[in-house]
């Protein structure tokens, strides 16, 4: 089995199992913010290790984006709806919002991405990388200011 075969099943097994990870929480209960810290630090790091595993297993741009970003793309999909479920403390509020909004960006653009691989448009590639940069940016700089580890790496 080729490698890049061995990561996509890696990638799919991973997305399957990491849909039923996380905890509940109630509707309507804020978290503490170190319960959300340690709460999202677990999700980031979930998706920076899928993410690693993306990067090592791309060769070919065409094909290696366009196999191996769509599993990302539906784990990362997954790590969105966990965000979205964690209610930050009053103090967090305004800066969780927009963490969890430039997320969905990156999670967007990733599945551009898989398209435009598909399709070799490299312009279209290109179009997506400013605001990818000032997604991450906005949440790396957001995140480290907030205490935040993991995501501080997204």
């Amino acid at each position: 089995m080729s490698r890049t075969r061995t990561l996509t099943l890696v990638l799919a097994a991973s997305t399957l199992a990491a849909s039923g990870c996380g905890s509940s929480q109630s509707s309507g209960s804020s978290l503490s913010k170190a319960e959300l810290i340690a709460r999202a630090d677990s999700i980031c790091r979930r998706v920076n290790t899928m993410r690693r595993t993306v990067v090592v297993g791309v060769g070919n741009f065409q094909n290696g984006y366009a196999t191996l970003l769509p599993p990302l793309v539906a784990y990362e999909r997954s790590a969105l709806v966990e965000f979205e479920k964690l209610t930050p403390p009053a103090s967090l509020a305004a800066d969780w919002k927009l963490i969890v909004e430039n997320f969905r960006i990156l999670v967007d653009d990733n599945a551009k991405t898989a398209e435009y691989g598909k399709k070799g448009n490299f312009k279209g590639l290109e179009e997506l990388n400013t605001p990818n940069n000032r997604a991450t940016g906005q949440i790396v700089v957001l995140a480290r200011n907030d205490g935040f580890g993991d995501c501080t790496r997204i």
